[in-house]
This record gives structure tokens, C-alpha cells and sequence, in this order.
């Protein structure tokens, strides 16, 4: 018996290897090599258009009235050819165009915990319980739960000593480039340094090119490249600059098929990692033209390895209340009358719900019925249904984008941090209150005009 207990903690050890060995390998030496045509810190980089970048690497991933942003994941070596970093991989690289196709900034997610880290399997257990129907099957489940979490004790303490080792590799190596390239730089505290007490900004500034340089020692690095401005705009660009400004109202559309919708969201992708939160959050605030990463508020509200953390709401209080000049507040429940008067103002909210992954196929399928075919009737919602929903509650959660409805199908609109190019999810009212853990409300502290570049 001893032997074979002994042949077991082997072989649980070889697969973590293993396993941490192939993951690492998916990080780095798989991922797609790709280089600028064009040197960035030149002033014609910035003349770039979304046709000078081959379209097998990118994937349209959030287009608005203002332009449009293209993605693509796990890039293996960054620049021109001639200025390259060997071996050197990031995450995703995401460029953003203005509405004539012009590139206006790009953002290169270097290294940060939540993409680093795997999803931890042991979490699926939160969203069968509401469709397990046996104590047997519930047994079943949380004896695979706790097998998954034992992996998880010796995986993830392992995958945070290479995590630090390939903070402060990849961090020396993308400052020292930079020095060689782009020159000496000048250091400052970040965008949200007050916040986050940590955030190092490093910027070197070209000729054509602004290279700022974000990281949280052992959390998060990226590099933001904007153009360098003109010192001046003269009064005929403030006079056409002040015409492109309009009310949040503006954006709300009034379909043929009933569905009121708020347009010009940006889309974000949360990925693998448990980020719906501030995937949502970052969607809302870019929206009213505040800048910022959810990786940058998943540092605020103290996630750690992808998990989310307990302070979310005093990071949101702190970003939306201080940089964005919004007013916050949070509600415990969904009321369906006041949800459809901040959509008529313009306002898009995040409604945080219960939620089961069965549940949310069959609301995924209908709503895609939907769009192929309005005259489906809405989904019905009996005393079975309004029963599986009590049970959702002992699950997990997750939050949405609200962003329209249809009074006359008594439905809302949901927009998610995940599968971003699908069709918005069509919600029953009932479902919503049945199902609502918190509502985040984001509310302009005056008539908020929007920019358009």
C-alpha cells in the first residue's frame, strides 16, 4: 500500500512537470512571430492603416463611432525587423484606429498574473451546483473538486516562483531595449500610482512617438505608444474638434424590432482568467472616456493570480469617483423601470448575477435565434425556472454590461466580457431580479459630453 501511495505522489509530481513545462512553452517559444513594417518612433508609423497589418494576425475586437480596435494574442517579437528582441513574447498586442482607419495608440500587455496564471478548475464546482439533480452527482462533484484543488496546492506555488523570475527577466530586458533604442528615459509614477502606491511609469519620447512603459513589481508590465502631439492645435482644428463632441445621449438607437440600445462600447475580452468585474467595469469607464486596464483595476481591488480580490468596490469608488468624475454607487437589487430610464439617458450599468453555465448556453442560443428571426417569442419563465434560480444563488456569480432593452418582450440587453463578438444575450425581467447579486451604477455628475478624435 505504501508503494502505491508512493507511485502516486510520482506520479502527480511528473504531471505538475509536465504540465507547468508545456504551459510555459504555450507562453513563450509557440507564440506567432510578427514585426511593424515600420519603426514606431517615426512619424510615419502613425500614418499606419488597418490595411497595412496582415489580417491572419488580427481580429476586429470592439468597433465604435470613434473607429475601431484590432487584437491579436500571444505575439512573439515586437518592432521592426531590424530592431527586434529576440525571444522576447508578450501576451496580446491591441491596436486602436480612428474612424478613417488610421492607427492612434497601440497597447502591448506584456506580462501580467491573471493571463500568466491558468484558470483553476476547482471553481467549475460553483457553477453545476444549480443544475446537479442527485446528492450522488453533488458527491461526485465535490470530490473533484477537492482533487482539483489539491493539484492547484502544489501547481500554483511553483508557477508563482517562475511568474516573479519572468517579471524581472522580461522587465530588464524591455527597459535595457528601450535605453538602446529610443534613448535614455525619465521615470514618474503611473497613471494611477495614488491608488496603487507602486505603479512605475517609464517613458522615452522620440521624434514621432511617446513610449510609456506601466508596471507593478512582480504584478503587471505594459507598454502604451501614443503619438507625440503638436505642441498647439490651431482655431479652426478647436473649432472642429468642439463639433465633434456630443451627448451620451446621442448614442442610444431605437431599433424596428423594439430594442432600445446604447451604441459605441468598447468591447473588452476578459480571457481565461476570473476578470468578468473589471472587464465590465473597464468597458463602462472607456466608455465615458476614462482610460484604464481592468489589469490596472484588478491591482486596485487586490486580485492576486487571476482570483479576484474582496476590494473591488473601494477600487471602483476610488477610479470612478476621482478619474473618470462619475458618481458611484451600488444597489442590491434590479429594478426594471429605473434600468430602462438610465438606458434611455445614455447610461450603460453592470448588472452582477448569479449565474450556471447551463443556464447561460440556453440564454445564448435564444438570443441568437432572436437576431436570425425577431418574430421568436421571448423565453417563458414558469415556477421551474424561478425555483433553478434560487438554487443559482449557492453557485457563482458574474457581471454584464446592461445596454438596452425591449419593453414589449420585457427583456434587457446584456453585453459580455467574454466571447465579445457574440450576439448580446436577451435577458426576461424576471430572470434579472430572480438572479441579481448587485447592480454597479456609474452616473454623470453633469449633461457628460463625449469627445470623438
Amino acid at each position: 500500500m505504501d508503494e502505491m501511495k508512493k507511485t502516486l505522489v510520482i506520479g502527480t509530481i511528473l504531471i505538475i512537470i509536465l504540465f507547468i513545462g508545456s504551459y510555459l512553452f504555450a507562453q513563450g517559444d509557440s507564440a506567432t512571430k510578427f514585426y511593424f513594417k515600420t519603426d514606431p518612433a517615426k512619424p510615419e508609423f502613425w500614418q499606419t492603416t488597418s490595411k497595412d497589418f496582415l489580417q491572419q494576425f488580427w481580429r476586429r475586437s470592439s468597433t465604435t463611432d470613434k473607429g475601431f480596435n484590432v487584437l491579436s494574442r500571444m505575439e512573439k517579437i515586437l518592432f521592426a525587423p531590424n530592431k527586434a528582441i529576440e525571444n522576447f513574447s508578450v501576451h496580446s498586442v491591441e491596436l486602436r484606429f480612428n474612424s478613417s482607419s488610421h492607427l492612434i495608440a497601440v497597447y502591448i500587455n506584456i506580462l501580467n498574473e491573471g493571463d500568466f496564471f491558468p484558470y483553476k478548475k476547482s471553481h467549475e464546482f460553483n457553477y453545476k451546483i444549480a443544475s446537479t439533480k442527485t446528492l450522488a452527482e453533488l458527491s461526485v462533484s465535490r470530490q473533484k473538486q477537492q482533487e482539483d484543488r489539491q493539484r492547484e496546492r502544489m501547481l500554483f506555488p511553483r508557477l508563482d516562483k517562475e511568474f516573479k523570475k519572468t517579471y524581472s527577466t522580461k522587465q530588464k530586458a524591455i527597459t535595457r531595449w528601450l535605453n538602446t533604442n529610443y534613448g535614455r528615459h525619465t521615470e514618474s509614477f503611473g497613471k494611477f500610482s495614488s491608488d496603487l502606491g507602486s505603479e512605475r511609469c517609464q517613458t522615452w519620447a522620440t521624434k514621432g512617438t511617446i513610449f510609456n512603459l506601466y508596471s507593478v513589481k512582480d504584478t503587471y508590465i505594459s507598454l502604451e505608444l501614443l503619438p507625440r502631439e503638436k505642441k498647439s492645435k490651431s482655431s479652426r482644428e478647436r473649432t472642429n474638434l468642439l463639433k465633434k463632441k456630443h451627448s451620451i445621449k446621442d448614442n442610444v438607437e431605437h431599433l424596428a424590432n423594439g430594442d432600445v440600445i446604447i451604441r459605441n462600447i468598447p468591447l473588452v475580452e476578459q480571457g481565461h482568467k476570473g476578470y468578468c468585474a473589471v472587464a465590465t467595469v473597464e468597458m463602462v469607464l472607456r466608455y465615458f472616456v476614462c482610460e484604464v486596464s481592468n489589469t490596472q483595476l484588478a491591482t486596485l481591488a487586490g486580485y492576486s493570480q487571476g482570483e479576484p480580490g474582496a476590494g473591488l468596490i473601494n477600487a471602483l469608488s476610488k477610479v470612478v469617483t476621482g478619474k473618470a468624475k462619475l458618481n458611484f454607487r451600488t444597489e442590491p437589487i434590479f429594478i426594471a423601470r429605473t434600468a430602462r430610464e438610465r438606458i434611455n439617458q445614455g447610461e450603460p450599468f453592470i448588472v452582477w448575477r448569479y449565474f450556471d453555465r447551463i443556464r447561460d448556453r440556453q440564454i445564448s442560443s435564444h438570443s441568437k435565434a432572436v437576431a436570425r428571426d425577431a418574430t421568436i417569442p421571448p423565453m417563458k419563465i414558469t415556477g421551474k425556472e424561478l425555483v433553478y434560480f434560487q438554487k443559482m444563488k449557492t453557485g457563482g456569480t458574474h457581471a454584464s454590461v446592461v445596454v438596452g432593452f425591449n419593453k414589449q418582450r420585457d427583456e434587457f440587453l446584456l453585453s459580455e466580457s467574454w466571447n465579445v463578438y457574440s450576439t448580446l444575450k436577451r435577458f426576461q425581467r424576471k430572470e434579472l431580479e430572480a438572479t441579481c447579486h448587485r447592480v454597479l451604477i456609474f452616473h454623470p455628475t453633469s449633461p457628460y459630453i463625449l469627445g470623438q478624435p
